[in-house]
C-alpha cells in the first residue's frame, strides 16, 4: 500500500517544505508521483541530468561517486524524511554523483515545474534549502579534507567509531557494516580495509571474528580516527 499518511508528515516536518504554507503544501500532496525502490537501485545516475526532488518514505540511500576505474566513494546517506534535491533542480547539468537505495521503500517525486515555482514564490522556503545545500558542501569538504589528509588506517578507525554501537569494551559486537561498504566510505578496496584491520587487531585495538568485531581498547581507537596522536 503506498504510504501516502507518512508523505503527509513528513512534508509538515520537513525543514524546506515545512516552511510552504499550506496551500503549497496541498500542490505538493496532489502532485507526489510515488515510486515503490529496492535495495540497490540506482535512483539517480552520475553524469544524467535530474530535474526532480524526491523525498524518501520508510526508506534510506546514499550518495556515492564512481570513479572510471570502477572505484566507488560513498559521500553521504540519507535517511526517510529526507530529500533528495536533484541538482538538475537548479540548471540542467548532469548529476556529480549517483545515488544508490540503500533500504527497500518507496520515495514520493515530484518535476522541477513544480517545485521550482512553489520555492520561488516562498522566501523562507528557498532560503531554508540555501541552508541545507550549504551544509552538503560543509560535509563533502569534510570527506574530501579526510580522504587528503588522513591515511587509510584513520579513516577506517573512524567509521568503525561512527557505525559501531557503543559497547563496553571487549563485547562482541554484530558486524552491521560490510568489507565493501567500509571500502567504500574511505576511499579503498576491501582488500585493503581488510590489510587495515588486520593492522587494528595486531596494535591490540580489536579483534576481528568471522561474525563479529570485539573492541579492545575504544578510547584508543577514538584518539587514532579523530587525530590525537
Amino acid at each position: 500500500m503506498v504510504p501516502y499518511q507518512h508523505l503527509h508528515t513528513l512534508l509538515r516536518q520537513h525543514p524546506v517544505f515545512g516552511l510552504l504554507p499550506p496551500t503549497a503544501q496541498e500542490v505538493l500532496r496532489r502532485t507526489a508521483r510515488p515510486r515503490a525502490v529496492q535495495k540497490g537501485e540506482i535512483l539517480v545516475h552520475q553524469g544524467q541530468s535530474w530535474p526532480c526532488v524526491a523525498i524518501l518514505v520508510m526508506s534510506s540511500g546514499r550518495w556515492v561517486l564512481l570513479a572510471p576505474s570502477g572505484r566507488r566513494q560513498v559521500v553521504f546517506h540519507l535517511g526517510t524524511g529526507q530529500v533528495i534535491w536533484g541538482h538538475g533542480l537548479f540548471d540542467d547539468g548532469p548529476s556529480p554523483a549517483s545515488f544508490e537505495i540503500t533500504l527497500s521503500g518507496w520515495v514520493f517525486w515530484w518535476p522541477r515545474t513544480v517545485v521550482r515555482p512553489l520555492l520561488v514564490q516562498h522566501p523562507e522556503a528557498l532560503w531554508a534549502l540555501n541552508r541545507e545545500m550549504v551544509s552538503w558542501m560543509r560535509r563533502v569538504r569534510d570527506i574530501l579534507y579526510t580522504l587528503t589528509f588522513h591515511d587509510v588506517m584513520r579513516r577506517v578507525a573512524r567509521v568503525l567509531v561512527e557505525y559501531l554501537p557503543v559497547q563496553e569494551d571487549e563485547q562482541p559486537i554484530t558486524r552491521r557494516i560490510t568489507l565493501e561498504e567500509m571500502a567504500d566510505l574511505v576511499g579503498a578496496s576491501p582488500e585493503y580495509v581488510c590489510r587495515v584491520l588486520r593492522r587494528l587487531a595486531q596494535k591490540g585495538f580489536l579483534d576481528i571474528q568471522r561474525r563479529y568485531l570485539v573492541l579492545k581498547d575504544r578510547a584508543a581507537l577514538e584518539r587514532l580516527a579523530w587525530g590525537d596522536d
